[in-house]
């Protein structure tokens, strides 16, 4: 993305990365294991922007695939409508396959439904 002049507002994640951080650090083994299998699962699929540590790769998917799921609203928010519109190119040609797609899908359900026990946990 960054070779064709794109550029990814981290701060357009900052929620969403501190529930990768918090997966990444809780006491809970099955959210780091989560936070693993969906780390895999970004760098099998899609591409990811060089300057963006892994919290926030996942993040941007994390919150994307959200908005695809519509969990998440892009209305009001014109500062990642561009940023949702190369995103969905991407995945829509690097995990063109419906069943990486269900992957990715299922997998943001899961961490959705969590969100709360994840945030809470030590």
């Amino acid at each position: 993305m960054e070779k064709k002049g794109i550029t990814v507002n981290y701060t357009l994640f900052d929620k969403e990365a501190e529930l990768f951080r918090h997966m990444r650090y809780s006491q809970q083994g099955k959210y780091g294991q989560l936070r693993i299998q969906f780390w895999d699962l970004c760098e099998a699929h899609l591409d990811k922007p060089n300057q963006l540590a892994s919290d926030y790769v996942m993040a941007r998917v994390y919150k994307h695939c959200l908005i695809f799921l519509d969990i998440e609203s892009l209305l009001g928010q014109k500062e990642i409508e561009n940023e949702f519109y190369h995103f969905k190119e991407m995945f829509n040609t690097k995990a063109r396959k419906e069943e990486h797609q269900k992957l990715f899908f299922n997998m943001v359900k899961q961490i959705h439904s969590l969100k709360d026990h994840i945030l809470a946990s030590p």
